[in-house]
């Protein structure tokens, strides 16, 4: 058999399991048509297993004919097999125990990982003769596939409101089941993959929402290769008003086919690097336990990607859907996520559309506060004007008086033309506030970004009159009509103290949105009092979560007061009010 084959054959599959997943799973809606496709995944695979027997001493071309056509039915039978098998795996959890059941089923892949290649080795001793025992062995495995379903009908526990509801594809693979929470409701389908590039939806989901949740952003944070992603977009066929995300997909929804709902990010991260993306570290009351993170590792601030016009009970089957299909990747977290780092609005929506889904209980916990400001007509001079106090108002105008009089001046540009230059001016920031990152780190880290994020990626230069030289920076990225703003680094010694930080922070990215039309400025995390003084607006984020310990009732939130003691006066009692009740 030439080696050359072998590639050719890995493409076969592949093409082929892109192309069938979606027709082959389309009509497993219930048991017994999931326990029809595994029948046919057991004939389906006594074909592949029959056709490998031929190759010995055939003709080279019969030989190369048999292994072809033995990777087409492999193919469909590893299609029909995750039809069917996901289907039974949630028609028959029962829903108080169904982590514990998906769990088990889970370890089945393992088993295969583990038995499988011992398996061939012994056909392939044996030979033709092994590969037909083989064949005999997958034909008495869809004989079996039939009496399954009315054996597990006859049990008292078996659950019977699963005939309909959320069908969910893994694309990369494999066709899971109905989502029980929505019988009632038209099928909704979730296809996964690794990378968001391969849902040319998802940034039209994202659109609405943070710079942080869109593909570009995702796809730099997975370069750290400190966890495995797996990204997710819920389908569903009743027709919604979300044109242009259907658009983009090539999908109506009104004539039967699926059009995106939702999408979702999880990340699978045990050994997670950064503490604010380690429950246990960010809440201290909390042990020590394994759990899927969703919507996002780095960035600091998420949101759900849904498309509008979905119900609240549609959009919460959507995102249980999800939700589902991420534990039944990771079956090791046992049902357990959390999803830090979301407005309060946006926190209230995820949960009152899971609520409606029946699908809980979601905690939700105060995890921080991040700054923006709202960009008005007038641009600087207006924001400046609408200050809340005299003395701040006073306070910027001698900001901007002290940078025009020291003669420094800001120059936009791009980020990738001045990686080396900004690298060790991160560096020194990071360094000054007790990060022992290194001019090398912060010069490698700023290459990826801009390997990946060029193309939105803003940068302020503050430079000195005498020698033109670089002094300070700030990394904005542009998201829809908003900017977000993402470092600063200065060159300490050199700063001749003319407000560069309130100039390259907050005064030039306001001006760049003005005159850009955006509408929104993002600061981010930290330096609240700074930001604050500056017209920045403060906004309470939270942390959801499901399998997690919640506090007991009463139990102070060192986490708020911290944040309170931080906020000067006016900002602390707005904080104060926004975090009583919890998300709205």
């Amino acid at each position: 058999m030439p080696d050359a084959l072998v590639p050719f054959l890995v493409l076969v599959n592949t093409v082929l399991a892109i192309a069938l997943q979606v027709p082959f799973a389309r009509g497993v809606t219930e048991p017994r048509s999931g326990a029809r496709a595994l029948r046919r995944a057991g004939l389906a695979l006594a074909v592949c297993a029959a056709l490998l027997a031929v190759p010995a001493g055939a003709a080279p071309a019969v030989a190369i004919g048999a292994v072809i056509l033995s990777c087409v039915a492999l193919t469909a039978g590893e299609l029909w097999q995750a039809a069917g098998g996901w289907e039974l795996s949630y028609a028959y959890a029962p829903e108080d125990r169904r982590t514990t059941y998906l769990s088990l089923f889970g370890l089945g892949t393992s088993a295969q990982d583990m038995a499988g290649p011992l398996v061939v080795a012994l056909v392939l001793g044996v030979g033709s003769a092994g590969w037909l025992a083989l064949a005999v062995v997958f034909v008495a495995a869809a004989l079996l596939a039939g009496p399954v379903v009315p054996l597990l009908e006859r049990r008292p526990s078996a659950p019977r409101a699963r005939r309909s509801g959320v069908r969910r594809t893994d694309p990369g693979m494999s066709a899971m089941a109905p989502h029980p929470h929505t019988a009632t409701h038209d099928p909704v389908t979730v296809r996964a993959a690794d990378s968001p590039r391969a849902h040319r939806e998802w940034d039209l989901l994202a659109a609405p929402t943070s710079f942080y949740c869109g593909a570009p952003w995702l796809e730099f944070s997975d370069t750290d290769h400190v966890a495995e992603a797996r990204y997710l977009v819920a389908e569903s066929t009743e027709n919604t008003e979300s044109t242009e995300v259907a658009a983009s997909a090539g999908s109506g929804g009104a004539d039967g086919t699926a059009r995106p709902v939702a999408g979702l990010v999880a990340h699978w991260s045990p050994r997670e690097n950064n503490e604010r993306y380690v429950p246990e570290r960010v809440f201290p009351d909390l042990d020590r336990a394994d759990v899927l993170t969703l919507g996002g590792r780095r960035g600091y601030l998420s949101g759900p990607l849904a498309a509008p016009g979905p119900t609240p009970a549609r959009r919460g089957a959507a995102f249980g859907a999800l939700i589902d299909a991420a534990a039944a990747w990771r079956p090791a977290a046992q049902g357990r996520w959390w999803w830090p780092y979301l407005t309060g609005e946006d926190a209230g929506t995820v949960r009152t559309a899971l609520s409606a889904a029946g699908h809980g209980p979601v905690a939700a916990r105060l995890i921080g506060a991040d700054c923006s400001i709202a960009v008005p007509e007038g641009g600087l001079d207006a924001h400046i004007a609408a200050l809340t106090a005299k003395q701040r108002r006073t306070n910027a105008r001698r900001e901007l008086r002290a940078f025009t009089e020291s003669g420094l001046r800001i120059v936009r540009a791009t980020l990738a033309e001045h990686v080396d230059t900004l690298g060790p001016l991160l560096a020194n920031v990071q360094q000054r506030y007790g990060h022992d990152h290194s001019a090398g780190q912060m010069t490698s880290l700023l290459r990826r970004q801009a390997d990946h994020l060029q193309d939105s990626s803003v940068v302020f230069l503050c430079r000195t009159p005498d020698d033109d030289r670089t002094i300070g920076f700030c990394l904005a990225y542009r998201h829809g009509r908003s900017l977000a703003v993402r470092v600063v680094g200065f060159d300490y010694d050199r700063l001749p103290g003319a407000a560069e930080y309130a100039q390259l922070a907050v005064y030039e990215p306001l001006r760049y949105c003005h005159e850009s039309g955006l509408d929104r400025l993002e600061l981010g995390m930290e330096s609240f009092e700074a930001k604050c003084r500056r017209g920045a607006a403060l906004r309470p984020l939270w942390a959801l979560s499901h399998g997690l310990p919640a506090p007991a009732p009463g139990t102070p939130d060192a986490r708020r007061d911290a944040l309170l003691a931080a906020l000067p006066a006016y900002e602390a009692e707005l904080f104060r009010t926004a975090t009583e009740a919890g998300p709205a």
